[in-house]
Parts: C-alpha cells; structure tokens; sequence
C-alpha cells in the first residue's frame, strides 16, 4: 500500500468517524424539535381544555343561580299574591304596617313594602316610601292599570335608572270586587338578595354574577369587590344570548379593569330574567399557565440535555456508559424541574419475570409532592412497589393501569382514591407516558373541583327546606326507575299527596310555621317508607312517593292509609297543635301510564278527586275521573258563557201573608237558560259556581236584575212588594254585597225596604269581621235580613239575637211534617214562639197543601211560600201575578 492509498484510508475513516460524531448532534437537534413541537402542541392543548372546562363550569354555575333567582322570584311572586288575596279579601283594609308590626317583612332584604290605590296614591307602606305624589308616573302603574292581568311585573325603581340597580321593584295589580283596576301592590327588594349567591372561593377574586332582564332595563351585580360599584362593572352593556343558556368569552375592553372574563348565563323557564355568571380569565387560567411554564422550563432543560448529550456523544464511545449517565442525567433533571410543583410525579421502572412479563412496577423517583399524595416522605417512597403502595384491591386496579399505560405508551383518565386514613388525595387526574422501560406518571389534585360539581349537583336535585328530593331529581329517578321496571316487568306506584289544611295554616301563623310543618311532614313521610320507596317534594304542599316495585294495589293502598293515619295526627308547630290532613291520588305504571309526566297527571287527577269527595282519603286513578274533570270543566266554561251571554235570568216564586193570602213580597231565584238544554236548575251549577269562584259573579247578576226588574215594574205602575234575594256564604267571604247593593239602589232610585237579603245558617257561623261588617251595612241601608233553610244547619239563639235578623225562614222539611204528626206541630210552634220572642216574623217554605196552610194559620206563622202558592215562574208571568193581587184576588184565588 503506498502513502497514497494510507492516505486515501485515513481520510475516509476519519470521514466515518466524523459521520458517526455528527450523528448523535443530529439525533439530539430532531429530538429537540419534536420535543418542543410536542410541549408546544400540549400547551395549546392544555390552554383549550383550561376554557371548555371554566365554559362549563361558568354554565354550571349559571344553571344553579338560575335556579336560585327563579327560587327568590318565586318568593316574591307568592308573597305578591298572598298580598293581593289579602287586600282584596280584606276588602282593601289590608294595612302593611300591621304586618310590619306582626313581623312580617322585616328581613333587611324588604327595602320597602307598599300598597297603592287606583290613582297612584300610596294607602299603606313600610321602610322607605317614595315621593308623595305616588307612583301614577311610572310605567309599571299604567301597565297594570291598562291590563287586566295579574302576573307579576319586575321593574326598576325611578331613582335607579343607573346602568347598575341596588333595588329591585315587584308589583302586581290588585282588583276591586267587580274585577275593576284598584291599586298595586309594590315590594322592593335590595339586589343583593338575588346576588348573595357569589362566593370568592368558587368563582375567584375578579369572578361575578349578575341578574339581568331579557329586556335590558335591569341589571344586579356583585363580584369579588362586594358590589356593582366595584372596577369590575360591565361597561359594554349585557352580552348578547341567543340561546336560553350558553357561555362566551368577553374580552379586556368588556369591563373597566380591563381583565377579560368567560360568561356563563341561563335565562330563567319561569320569568323574564337571566342570570350570568363570570370567572376571571386570568384566574381560571393560572393552573393552565403555571402547567404550561413547567412544561416549557422542561423543555428547555431537556433540549439543553440533548445538546449537552449529543456534545457528549461525540466524544464517548461507549454506549452502555453513554446511556447511563443520559438516564442519571434526565432523571436529576425532572426531578429538579419538577420538585416545587404542585403536581405529584413519579418514575416507575418496569419489573419482568424470567419470561420478559411485567408483574410489577418499581418507584425509582419522584417529588415531594407525590410522595405527601401517599402520606410518606419521598425517601420512604422510592424503592417501594406499586403492589405494596395501597391496599390490596387498589393495588390490583393500580397495577392493571399500570400496565395498561405500558402497553399503549399513554393514558389519562380521573379517579377516586380509595378510603384510605394515610392518602393526602382524594380525586385525582392521571397521565402516564411510557418512557423507555418505564413510566412518567403526573397526579394531579382536583378534589376541590370535584367538591364544586358535586355541591352544584346537590343543590340542583335537592329542596332546600326539607332536605328531600326536589322535583328536577324526581323527573331523571323516574326514567331510570321505570326503564328498570320495564325490563323485569314491574309495577311502579306514584302516591301523588296533597296538605289539606296546610293553606289555613300558612296564612294565619305565618310562612315560618308554614316551612315548619313542611319540614315535619317531609320526615313524617320518610319514617313511613321503605328503603327502597322514595319521597320527593313536588312543590308548594305536594309530595310525591314512588313505591318500586310496587307488588299490588293492595299494597299500594296499606302504604297510603299509613300516610292518611300518620297526618290525621296533630303536628307541634310553634308551641301549638295543628291539625293538617293529607289527600293521596294513587297512579301505577305501567297500567295508568308509561312515562313520568303521564303518571304525575294522573296522580294529580285522582288526588284531586278523592278531595272534592272529601279530603282525608286516598283514591286511585279511574279514566273515568279524567272525563269527569273535563267534563267539569267544560261545564265551568258554559257557565262563564252563560254569564256573559246573560242566559241567568231571574224567576220569582210569591210569598203570601198567611191569614189573608195577600201577596207580601217574593223570592228570586236563578235559573240558567240554555239555548240547548233549556232550563238548568240552581243545583246542577250553583254548587260548581262556588267552587270556581263564579259565585260571586252569579250574586252580583241576581241582585243586579232584581233591582232592574223593580224598576222595570214600577214604571208599568205595578204595585211593588220586596223582592229577596240569596246570597251564599262564600260571597258573604268575599266582601262587597253591601256596596253592590248600595249601588243598584242608587242606579234605579230604589228605596231599601223593596230588597230583602237571604243568608243560610252556615254563613252566620264564627266571628268572620267581613261578614260582621257586611251585615252591619245591609241593616243601615235599611234592607232586612232573612235566616234561610233554618233548621238544616247550626244557630244559636244568642247569633240570631246578636246578628239582628228580621226573618227567619223555616226550610221544607219542618213544613212536610204538619198535619202528619204532633211532634211536627210541637216543633214548628216552638220555633214561631222563638223566632217572635226574638222579633223575628216567620216564613214557611215548601207549603204543599190546604192543610199545611191552615195550621201554619193556626200556629201564628207570618207568612207562607210554595208550590200550593206558586211555582218560581219568569218576570212576565210575575207581573200577571201582581196585577191579579192588585185587582184584590187573595192567594188562593189565583193559585
């Protein structure tokens, strides 16, 4: 070989041996780059992640405020109309500052309480009042005055016109007795009763909630500063929602301290408000950032790492060596990157067997932070296996991740620890990379996180007085149940239960015993069931038990008679003893429905029907109580119908004097004309009018043409005689005969004595102000007042003395037995010498013969009505009637 072919050898080894210097470089710069590619791409990923999870949580939080506003709407909106119902039952004598006085409305959340009349004038008040010439001005005042309506109206007040209300005004609009516009009623409400909800610990320092209308007017905030007026207040007005709930990102510019802030909102199912809830960006991001920076000084450490190893390389020829001071190296190297975070991370080296298996994994570093997660110093933990870690069950599902993990180089996932005394972790956040014979595992600490979802998630599911489950829980119970149920061909019972008394309570002892005995009455009904059995809160005094499996109606039905004998007891409320009764409609699936909302109604149908048989019992659903409901309630709409197409017309029966046969006065009664059915008796609608609350209506149509049929009389120059007319005891409840009356007297220049007011006995019982007042006024206009149907109900002489009365009716049944038997001469005696004693003139009613008549004669009794008389007959008819008595023909005569 000549010098230039030794040469030519020792240039290209030294070319080889260049090439095989410069590969480890090469590797190290590729490894660099994909490295900081894949930090890059896990930051970015991290950063999305970071703002899908604060979007839900920003819509989680929005839901459950939501929630809480429609709840304290709803508050108000009931307190409205146990204001209104009160105004008006009291017939607007209601005064606010008696309430006041009795305790009511003193929260400081009551701003101000008021009631207004029809002008605007503010006629009762408590806390602070407007200005003195009342609220005619304001746009609430004239929406209620123009619309007869009695939904709840949400304003702001005058002197907060500012972007940012501290006050929040409901009104409702309050009737007079003919439905006429009569006032409003005003509660004012602090906003920091709708935004108390914020708490710095779940939305941040820089986080807020905010009420808003959907029309833009209002606008309630509160956030980390304590109120609206803090640097934090929206400027840019409220973000446009497109949709019921949604969340968005509002950037810098959207608020005067220049932070940008993700969005959650959820408009309110029931009212026209929207509550939004906002978190920092900066603050929900801070776990993301301080991650990312790890991630990225990292990087940089092993990108310097490979630099430096690839120098290294360059020089080292042994590779064995080589590899064992890079992995000494990258171990030093995370271990100091790592030690000051606040993740937990741990080096784990595979273990194998003689067949190359793995059964086991070997901690062979990790920070301090991981080894606090295990309850042991960071020397205790390395060295030990993931086997001997925790307890034996976990430790087997530990190992499985672990291998898992290996065999497909990455997993991430969320888990719960096990119940474990030395574990420093209770939810945490895995990922695992496979690194050569090992893997790199991260834990992460979202327990507090996992604390927040779950408190939202009980509080979304759960009433909040009873503790029970609310109705939003039942409706996702109920599909799981019933989708079960289906499959094992079961049968499930909904006991639908109604408080029976629970009103009388609310309203005279006020809401605080009312939530009182809803308490009581959520544990009664708890101790009565099965584990297996479920009691939920419906709403308002509703209770819903769901018995599954449910083996028979027999069953079914012992259940419900163990609520009924369980509730006929009295319950301990404030000291006093109140007797409340329960009503229970019973529906089972899948004989009355398949679906939740199907078996609901149907509950509700039989629950409401075995209460207008009479409340205390239970009754199951029959189809049949569904027609009869429609039924009812098309006969309701007729009725309404009727009214307003005046089929209600009047027909008058005589009543005549007893010795003489001369024509006294007359009775109107009510007889519904029907275009197809003709005519409708009293008693075949009378008792649903009183019910619906028509019958007030009806009393004012009698009593209005009665008076227009005496007028209508007198001016054909018939001789007048007074005309009586019923009213029932719940119109008497409701007030406003007596200014009726005054008023068709005045309208057709009547004079008192030609109208004669019937009550029954019933509606003279108690010491109900309203009627005691009522009566007052009837007696000074000078109309007498009848005792109707005496003897069918319950009076005391010492009521008939103290009420006045001028006439006592005698009902039919006294009348029936005269000429059948002594006892029923002794009886009807005894009540003419009675009813004289006390000044009283007497009538009979039902006078079906000449013998009746002639020992009604016999016995003193004043005058005299019936069939044997007259039958009820139209106005025409009457006025023949009048005519022939005018021309002197006795009773007798002309019947």
């Amino acid at each position: 070989m000549d010098v230039q072919q030794m040469h030519d050898e020792v240039m290209a080894v030294a070319v080889r041996h260049s090439r095989r210097a410069l590969l480890w470089p090469a590797i190290a710069i590729l490894l660099a780059i994909g490295l900081w590619v894949f930090s890059l791409l896990k930051a970015s990923i991290e950063t999305r992640n970071a703002h899908l999870a604060a979007r839900k949580d920003a819509s989680a939080y929005a839901e459950a405020y939501e929630q809480y506003i429609t709840r304290s709407v709803m508050q108000m909106d009931q307190i409205t109309m146990q204001l209104k119902q009160s105004w008006e039952q009291s017939g607007g004598k209601l005064d606010i500052a008696d309430l006041y006085r009795d305790g009511m409305f003193t929260d400081r959340a009551f701003l101000a309480v008021t009631i207004a009349d029809s002008t605007g004038r503010i006629i009762s008040a408590t806390g602070r009042r407007p200005a003195p010439g009342g609220i005619a001005s304001t746009d609430f005042f004239r929406f209620h005055r123009n619309n007869n309506s009695t939904s709840l109206s949400i304003n702001v007040p005058l002197q907060q016109r500012d972007p940012i209300q501290h006050a929040i005004e409901f009104s409702r609009r309050l009737d007079g007795p003919d439905d006429s516009f009569a006032g409003v009623v005003i509660l004012t409400v602090a906003s920091d009763y709708f935004t108390s909800l914020y708490s710095a610990r779940t939305l941040g320092q820089d986080g807020m909630v905010a009420m808003l209308s959907e029309s833009g007017t209002l606008r309630l905030e509160q956030h980390g500063g304590g109120n609206a007026q803090d640097e934090a207040s929206l400027l840019l007005g409220q973000p446009a929602l497109p949709e019921d709930h949604g969340n968005g990102l509002l950037a810098a510019g959207s608020f005067s301290d220049g932070k940008a802030r993700i969005f959650g909102w959820a408009k309110s199912r029931a009212y026209p408000v929207v509550a939004a809830v906002g978190l920092a960006e900066h603050e929900i991001m801070s776990a993301a950032d301080a991650t990312n920076l790890s991630r990225m000084q990292n990087t940089l450490l092993l990108t310097l790492l490979l630099v430096f190893l690839g120098a290294w390389a360059r020089i080292l020829t042994l590779r064995s060596l080589q590899r064992r001071h890079d992995e000494e190296e990258v171990r030093r190297a995370y271990r100091t990157a790592t030690e000051s975070a606040n993740d937990g991370f741990y080096m784990a080296m595979a273990l194998r067997n003689e067949e190359g298996t793995i059964d086991d994994f070997e901690i062979v570093d990790c920070n301090e932070r991981g080894a606090f997660f295990f309850g042991v110093s960071r020397s205790d933990l390395i060295g030990q296996r993931v086997s001997k870690m925790v307890n034996h069950l976990f430790a087997e599902s530990l190992l499985q991740t672990y291998l898992t993990a290996m065999a497909s180089g990455f997993l991430e996932d969320e888990r719960e620890m096990p119940a474990d005394n030395r574990l420093n972790i209770h939810w945490c956040h895995r990922r695992l990379v496979r690194v050569g014979n090992g893997l790199a595992v991260t834990l992460t600490d979202v327990s507090e996180r996992r604390r927040h979802q779950s408190e939202l998630q009980r509080m979304a599911n759960e009433d909040a007085l009873t503790g029970l489950p609310n109705r939003h829980w039942l409706e996702e119970f109920f599909r799981q149940t019933l989708s079960q149920a289906h499959a094992a061909d079961l049968a499930v019972a909904l006991l639908f239960i109604d408080l029976d008394e629970f009103k009388h309570v609310n309203d005279t002892q006020g809401h605080a015993a009312g939530d009182e005995l809803l308490r009581q009455a959520a544990a009664r009904l708890k101790s009565l069931l099965r584990p297996s059995d479920r009691v939920v809160r419906f709403g308002g005094d509703e209770f819903v038990v769901v018995i599954s499996p449910a083996d028979s109606d027999a069953q079914s039905a012992a259940v419900a008679e163990r609520i009924l004998q369980a509730f006929s007891q009295p319950f301990m409320i404030a000291g006093e003893k109140q007797s409340v009764g329960a009503s229970i409609g019973i529906s089972v699936f899948p004989r009355d429905g398949a679906d939740a909302e199907t078996l609901i109604r149907h509950g509700d149908i039989a629950m409401y029907a075995g209460k207008t048989d009479g409340k205390g019992q239970y009754r199951f659903f029959d189809p049949a109580l569904y027609e009869q409901i429609k039924s009812r309630t098309r006969l309701k709409q007729h009725l309404i119908d009727a009214i307003e197409r005046h089929q209600l017309q009047l027909h008058y029966q005589p009543r005549v004097a007893t010795h003489s046969g001369q024509l006294c006065s007359m009775e109107a009664l009510v007889r519904w004309m029907h275009p197809e059915q003709g005519i409708i008796p009293p008693l075949d609608f009378i008792p649903l009018a009183e019910s619906s609350g028509l019958i007030s209506r009806i009393g004012e149509l009698v009593i209005t043409q009665a008076c227009a049929q005496l007028a209508q009389w007198r001016a054909q120059g018939l001789p007048l005689v007074p005309i009586s007319v019923n009213v029932s005891p719940k119109q008497f409840l409701q007030g406003g005969i007596d200014r009726h009356l005054a008023a068709q007297l005045t309208e057709h220049q009547l004079p008192a004595n030609l109208i004669e007011v019937e009550i029954t006995e019933s509606a003279m019982l108690g010491e109900h102000e309203s009627i005691l007042s009522q009566l007052s006024g009837l007696r000074e206009l000078g109309v007498k007042l009848h005792v109707d149907d005496f003897g069918t109900g319950y009076s005391s002489l010492s009521q008939l003395q103290k009420l006045k009365m001028d006439v006592l009716k005698v009902d039919k049944a006294f009348t029936y037995q005269l000429g059948l038997s002594a006892e029923g001469r002794v009886f009807f005696q005894a009540i003419v010498s009675m009813a004289h004693a006390l000044g009283m003139s007497v009538v009979a009613e039902g006078v079906e013969t000449a013998d009746q008549w002639r020992i009604l004669d016999e016995l003193g009794c004043n005058e005299v009505q019936g069939y044997f008389i007259a039958r009820p007959m139209p106005a025409p008819d009457m006025a023949n009637w009048m005519r022939q008595a005018q021309a002197g023909q006795p009773a007798q005569t002309v019947a």
